[in-house]
């Protein structure tokens, strides 16, 4: 649980190891707070460090890496210290109300860091932190199994009337725009079985029942109210491009290597796409349909990729993109039948 040091003249200071999970801890005292709260609250900003519930009483403070061994350092004092912050990166203040009891927990476990405070009451708290950037990059550190830290924190509390929150100092993070040469991404789908699905809201199911594979490209079932569409590895992370339309797009080949199109029949007002126990983005979108409104449409799957050999690709922008990228347009058209665009050449495969 840490260990403590004690100043008589103003401080009290603590220090251990916090277990971090989901890229987050928390402080509160024993009184139970309004955790669903907490979204609603973040700090501003691109990257924000604390979110606070409506009743004051916690506050969920955000790290760079998901899951992690942190140090923790807390200072409680009798009054406001100076800030001294050349040695971080970033720092906020923020208010909460506290009884005696208060600590910093782990939501993965119950290890975590007690402190003591003289009264309940408003206090003022000064979060610190160093290397959050730098955690965004890492996978995990285990201080226990000897790695060095790379993100730190600390918090000092003092005795103070509730205040509005406020930046001390904040990290420069690295603007990014998209690269106009790229094709932009709308999502991320992952498959361990080679293919995912697209289907409207009323199959009920996650996967589509298809047998074979079709053109290789989109397989619709016999109603077809749900369709697979095929990858090239059987667990891979493809970026997807998709475009519901109200009328037939232009046929553009020269930047994809295979492009497949089948007629479908979605129910409105909505439809979807699915992967594993996921859907992406989350939810459904709008279809150019009324509620409970069934028309036929035009589904035109475009691929680029499927056949290059590629790793599960990291996320953070201006890193190297995705091997196989497809391309979904959606728009009303009457039934007709599957068309093969274009098939991947022998150079592809």
């Amino acid at each position: 649980m840490g260990s403590s040091s004690d100043h008589p003249e103003d401080a009290s200071d603590y220090s251990g190891v916090v277990k971090i999970g989901h890229h987050q801890y928390w402080l509160r005292d024993e009184v139970e707070p309004n955790v669903d709260t907490l979204g609603e609250n973040s700090d501003p900003g691109p990257s924000p460090l604390v979110a606070i519930d409506e009743s004051r009483r916690m506050a969920s403070i955000y790290t760079g890496m998901y899951g992690f061994d942190l140090p923790l350092t807390i200072q409680v004092r009798k009054s406001r210290p100076e800030p001294v912050l050349d040695d971080w990166d970033e720092a906020i203040e923020f208010s909460l109300l506290l009884k005696p009891g208060a600590h910093v927990e782990s939501i993965l476990n119950e290890d975590g860091l007690d402190f003591d405070l003289p009264a309940p009451g408003s206090y003022r708290i000064r979060l610190h932190a160093v290397g959050r950037q730098q955690g965004e990059e890492r996978q995990h550190i285990s201080i226990d199994h000897g790695d060095d830290p790379v993100e730190k924190h600390m918090l000092q509390i003092w005795p103070a009337p509730s205040a509005p929150l406020q930046w001390l100092k904040e990290h420069p993070r690295p603007t990014w725009e998209p690269d106009p040469d790229q094709p932009r991404t709308d999502f991320y789908v992952e498959t361990s079985n080679s293919q995912y699905w697209i289907s409207d809201h009323t199959t009920g199911r996650q996967a589509a029942n298809v047998t074979g594979r079709g053109n290789g490209v989109i397989l619709p079932e016999p109603d077809g109210h749900m369709a697979a569409i095929f990858t090239g590895e059987p667990a891979s992370i493809v970026e997807v491009q998709k475009d519901i339309l109200a009328a037939a797009p232009d046929l553009e080949l020269d930047d994809w290597e295979e492009v497949a199109e089948v007629s479908m029949v979605f129910t409105g007002p909505d439809f979807g796409c699915n992967f594993l126990n996921e859907s992406a983005p989350p939810g459904y979108e709008y279809l150019p349909a009324e509620d409970g409104q069934s028309r036929t449409y035009r589904v035109r799957v475009s691929v680029k990729g499927r056949h290059t050999p590629h790793e599960l690709a990291d996320r953070p922008p201006n890193t190297p993109r995705h091997a196989e990228r497809h391309l979904i347009q959606i728009w009303p058209a009457p039934q007709a039948p599957e068309k093969i665009w274009k098939a991947p050449s022998a150079e592809t495969r």
